[in-house]
């Protein structure tokens, strides 16, 4: 919901132009019961509840091991964003591949392990997002690091 309420969350260079979509979902991988991966497509909802009945339905289908690799939607619709988990690890810094071929434009995000603080007031949440730097800049994700951030407050 977040990235849908900054519009450079979603532009797209396609063709040599800036697309604005009016709206863009989630593609995030999926750890399967045979420890391979697949992708889910999560809808964009105006409400979290229709949200949560949606990718509680997709997420169980991706999980399953002879399921598709991934829903045409996550590969072929640049209205996405990227997303994954990394819960082993807490990092610091998290690079994805990337096509550097083509206009590959879609922000992509990782979140890894939460570890308390030693005093167990705060909970620390390691985030890495990437994105093409002709479509947006470092205001626009601080602007949406800042707005996250309240959303999970």
């Amino acid at each position: 919901r977040v990235a849908n309420l900054h519009e450079p969350f979603r532009y797209r260079l396609e063709g040599g132009r800036v697309r604005v979509h009016s709206e863009v979902h989630i593609g995030v991988t999926v750890m399967r019961e045979d420890h391979t991966f697949g992708f889910a497509f999560l809808k964009h909802e105006e409400t979290f509840r229709a949200f949560a009945e949606h990718c509680n339905a997709a997420l169980q289908t991706a999980r399953r091991a002879d399921a598709p690799f991934a829903d045409a939607r996550t590969m072929n619709s640049t209205a996405i964003l990227h997303a994954t988990t990394v819960p082993w690890v807490h990092f610091t810094s998290l690079s994805h591949a990337r096509n550097f071929g083509r206009e590959d434009s879609i922000p992509k995000f990782a979140f890894g392990r939460a570890d308390p603080d030693p005093d167990g007031r705060r909970l620390w949440l390691p985030f890495s997002v990437e994105v093409h730097h002709g479509a947006m800049d470092g205001k626009d994700c601080g602007l949406y690091v800042q707005a996250l951030e309240a959303a999970f407050k």
